[in-house]
């Protein structure tokens, strides 16, 4: 798996712990590797949707998809993590374009 899994999920349990600065801290660490570092947009979506940012996380998995270029897209059916955005349309636009069964 490409990105930075483990500080993904850091952020996103100091976002859902209310400690909005260290999950920020966290975002911008994780935006600094976006440009060479694969499947980041993951790690991205997961800290931006545990802040609370449904719109930013669904922007940085629909710019995963559209890379096609790590594995991280296998867990957008099954991550509970990612809950919270099933219900949308362009979440479930987002992993049909992957050919994930909803």
């Amino acid at each position: 798996m490409g990105g930075n899994y483990e500080l993904g999920r850091i952020g996103y349990a100091y976002a859902r712990l209310g400690n909005k600065k260290q999950a920020l801290r966290i975002l911008s660490q994780l935006e600094a590797q976006e440009e060479e570092t694969s499947g980041i947009s993951f790690d991205l979506a997961v800290v931006e949707l545990g802040l609370g940012n449904k719109e930013e996380a669904i922007a940085w998995l629909r710019k995963l998809a559209n890379e096609h270029d790590d594995d991280s897209l296998l867990w957008l059916p099954t991550d509970r993590v990612l809950n919270p955005l099933r219900a949308d349309p362009r979440f479930q636009d987002i992993v049909r374009t992957m050919e994930f069964p909803l």
